[in-house]
């Protein structure tokens, strides 16, 4: 589903529409609960965490902006409800130690959407090579794993990960900060 198909979506449920929720419940929910998962730990919490998560995207749909980054902006609000949650049970680790818990490509795109405005990345993204550009730019939008995007990519497994290694180093250099 592509970000402006999902922004729009967004603008029906704010109006009540529950047919454009389910369609936005059907593409990504196994996301929110995955990325629960990987958190908390812990599948019975993962599945009220991602109840509680799908209750306020509803709530919050009047006030979402759109910036053609849903997935992002739904990943950081079940990011958010799963750190309220170890809070709440005194389980509460700092970012850091979390961070090192989730697999690397969340990890990355997670740290890219917190500490970068979406336009300076964007405008760093398409200073890539084209081929840096598209393998991390498929890896993180479509969610590839490393053999997956080898596959898609016609490239050796060695060569997928060597790739995304320089385009990650291209990337913070462009960007001008350390955020590894």
């Amino acid at each position: 589903m592509d970000p402006a198909q999902c922004d729009s979506l967004m603008v029906q449920i704010s109006e009540g529409d529950m047919n454009a929720f389910e369609l936005l419940f059907n593409e990504f929910s196994s996301k929110v609960m995955g990325y629960a998962r990987s958190i908390v730990k812990n599948p019975n919490l993962a599945e009220e965490i991602t109840q509680d998560v799908w209750m306020k995207l509803v709530k919050a749909a009047p006030r979402f902006k759109s910036q053609g980054y849903f997935k992002a902006w739904l990943m950081t609000l079940t990011r958010n409800t799963c750190l309220t949650y170890l809070k709440k049970e005194g389980k509460y680790f700092p970012k850091e130690d979390i961070a090192q818990n989730l697999e690397e490509e969340e990890d990355f795109e997670q740290k890219l959407y917190d500490q970068f405005e979406i336009k300076r990345l964007k405008e760093a993204l398409f200073q890539l090579p084209d081929s840096q550009r598209v393998a991390l730019t498929l890896l993180i939008s479509e969610g590839l794993t490393y053999d997956k995007l080898a596959d898609s990519l016609s490239l050796s497994l060695s060569a997928t990960k060597s790739l995304i290694y320089r385009a990650r180093q291209s990337l913070l250099k462009l960007m001008g900060e350390n955020i590894l």
